[in-house]
This record gives structure tokens, C-alpha cells and sequence, in this order.
């Protein structure tokens, strides 16, 4: 294995930070500890108003492993990462593995280590193709343990994930094949990543084209606190009717799901078998009346589009999608 010989894994970081000067130093240092690996922490602030950006070139300062992107716009949480990301289809650097890190939780000191091994004890095939690790977190509240995220099991389907994502970006880590083979292609349209965030577009685009790895074990404090961008935070009652008026008065908000299909398709061509079906009947089943019948009658996808089989198929009805 690489990480037990001479080799010591290079990986990039890619964090992005908005007004996050409470728990930023935090993080940066858990990251910057990581055990057995060559750390590169590249973080692109997405127009902070408070004390980050002066945090956060203390750091650079301090640390030639930490390289700060900052051009003072505000993107949105999504796209500001895979600003980062997509960033390296043009840079001459390389790396044995990509991950992402929030700016407002703590790893553990055997995360990256971890998530390698894990990797690494793959098939040289698999491998090949391109791997995506994702793991559990540690609930972590006012200094508190609160025990682990997920105590089942977490959905890597295709048919799931154009739905909804379980595995969050915070824990997910991209071998260097599947990195490229993702940030070569394609970007997706900015809509899609404003309804969706960018690790609902990167598992995506892991699950099409590469394998994608879930450790039940966890090496991360998500934290939880009032200001989490997304995440475990609840929708109040006032976001719940926002989200439900928009899709009522802009179809194109509801149909995500159609719209990330055809995306995945026009941005990975090579896609085929089962999982080119399935983004098939998703992406063209308003146009095409054979491949709406085959998603009414495609029990995998209808049951992850609604409460119950009957409400996704009434979406397809409604082209709601």
C-alpha cells in the first residue's frame, strides 16, 4: 500500500469560507495536522464581510502549503467549490487525491489517512476508474460529541442520488483518475448547482463514471450551530413554503432532477448500460412518450421521486421531475 512505503499520498484540499472567522482556525488546524499525508489547503472565500479573509492570510503566511484564492465575489456555496475544483483542469499541479472541507467542522487527525487506505484497498481496476470515499460524521454540538450522523446504511444508487444526496462533501475524498475524468469534463449549468451543491453533482458524476465507497465509520465533527449553510439544519416552516412556491411558478426549479440527468449525459457521453438508461428515461421523458412509459413503469427511480410510488409517478404525470 502507498501509504505504508516511501510515497507519501499528495492531496489537495479545497475549502471555502463565507464569515466564518467563529470556528475557521479550528479547522485549518485539525486539516493541517493530518496525519501521513502531504497537505495542500487551497481555500477561496466567497466574499467575507467579518475577520476571515485576515485569518485567513495569517495562515498563508505562515504556511506555504496553504494557498488562498480570493477575488471578492460571491458565488454561492456550491459554486464557489466547484470553482476550486474545476480549477485544476487548467493547473499544472498534481495529486494523488482531491477532498473538500468545510470551513466550521474538525477532522480527526487519521481522516485523510483513513479515507486512502480505503481507497487503496480497491481493486487496481476500480482504482483505474476512478474512486469517490464518503464516510460518517460525529454530530459535534457546544463542544459536545452527540454520537454518529447515519445509523443506517446510505444509498449509492443513481436512481437515489438524482433525488438526493447522502454523503456529504465534507467527508468525501476523489482518487486523482476520477478527479480529472470529473473536472475535464463539462461544468455543469449553474442552476443545477444552486438546487443541488456541488457534492450532489460530484457523487453524481462518481456513481455514472467511476465507484463510489461508504465508510460507516466516521473521522469528522460536523459541527452544528445556527449559521450551517446547509447540512443537517432543518428547513423552517417559511423556507418549506419558498421551496413549494418556487416550483409551482418556475418548473424548471422542480425539474432538477431532468435537468442534472441530461447534464450528466451531455457532460459524461461514455455513460452506458443500466445507468445510461436510467439518466435517459429521467433526462427525456417529457419529449419522448416511450421513455416516459418506461419511467412510470420504472420502479427503482418512481420510488425515490415522492413520498410513495404514487406521488412520484403523478410528478412524472405533471412533468414535475
Amino acid at each position: 500500500m502507498k501509504t505504508q512505503g516511501l510515497h507519501i499520498p499528495r492531496v489537495a484540499i479545497l475549502m471555502s469560507t463565507y464569515n466564518g472567522e467563529k470556528y475557521l482556525s479550528e479547522q485549518v488546524d485539525s486539516i493541517l495536522k493530518q496525519q501521513g499525508v502531504d497537505i495542500y489547503l487551497y481555500i477561496r472565500d466567497d466574499g467575507s464581510s467579518d475577520s476571515t479573509m485576515a485569518l485567513l492570510r495569517a495562515y498563508a503566511e505562515k504556511n506555504s502549503n496553504v494557498i488562498l484564492k480570493a477575488d471578492g465575489k460571491n458565488l454561492g456555496p456550491g459554486a464557489s467549490f466547484l470553482c476550486l475544483f474545476y480549477s485544476f483542469s487548467h493547473s499544472e499541479e498534481t495529486f494523488d487525491y482531491i477532498a473538500f472541507a468545510d470551513q466550521d467542522d474538525i477532522w480527526l487527525p487519521e481522516k485523510m489517512l483513513c479515507a486512502i487506505q480505503s481507497i487503496e484497498q480497491q481493486t487496481p481496476a476500480k482504482q483505474r476508474e476512478g474512486i469517490l470515499y464518503g464516510s460518517n460524521q460525529i454530530l459535534y454540538r457546544d463542544g459536545k460529541q452527540e454520537g454518529l450522523r447515519h445509523a443506517e446504511k446510505q444509498d449509492l444508487t443513481l436512481a437515489g442520488h438524482l433525488s438526493k444526496n447522502t454523503i456529504s462533501g465534507c467527508t468525501m475524498v476523489l482518487n486523482w483518475p476520477l478527479a480529472q475524468k470529473i473536472f475535464n469534463a463539462p461544468q455543469p449549468q449553474r442552476e443545477i448547482v444552486e438546487r443541488r451543491m456541488h457534492d450532489s453533482w460530484i457523487i453524481l458524476a462518481a456513481i455514472a463514471c467511476g465507484n463510489v465507497i461508504y465508510d460507516e465509520a466516521a473521522h469528522i465533527l460536523y459541527r452544528i450551530h445556527q449559521d450551517n449553510v446547509v447540512g443537517i439544519k432543518k428547513p423552517t416552516l417559511r423556507n418549506r413554503i419558498a421551496v413549494k412556491w418556487k416550483n409551482i411558478t418556475q418548473p424548471s426549479f422542480a425539474c432538477y432532477r431532468s435537468r442534472t440527468a441530461l447534464q450528466l449525459l451531455r457532460s459524461f457521453p461514455e455513460i452506458d448500460g443500466r445507468k445510461r438508461e436510467i439518466l435517459e428515461e429521467v433526462a427525456y421523458y417529457k419529449s419522448d412518450l416511450k421513455e416516459k412509459r418506461e419511467l412510470l413503469s420504472d420502479t427503482e427511480l418512481v420510488q425515490n421521486f415522492g413520498r410513495n410510488a404514487v406521488t412520484g409517478r403523478i410528478k412524472i404525470l405533471l412533468n414535475l421531475i
